[in-house]
């Protein structure tokens, strides 16, 4: 994920039914997407900035999702917002 562009495919079918995919990557401004996600209260703002940044994502590390979700009182987060 070294390549922090966003990405999209074209997809055509011809009238032979043959499909053609076109992968396209674009520029995009990363600093406003985390203000957004700020914005939003995006859980987790903190490693999605690393990720956006750096295209390297730690969501296999368990002992810093801990501590990140004590932090930051995910667990009860997510416990109210099922309760409702």
């Amino acid at each position: 994920m070294a390549d922090q562009r966003a990405c999209y495919v074209i997809l055509t079918v011809d009238d032979d039914s043959r499909i053609t995919v076109d992968f396209r990557k674009v520029d995009y401004d990363i600093d406003k997407e985390i203000e957004l996600a700020q914005m939003n209260n995006l859980p987790y703002i903190n490693l999605y900035e690393h990720l956006r940044k750096t295209g390297f994502t730690v969501t296999h590390d368990q002992k810093l999702l801990k501590k990140v979700n004590s932090k930051y009182h995910y667990k009860r987060e997510v416990r109210n917002f099922f309760e409702k």
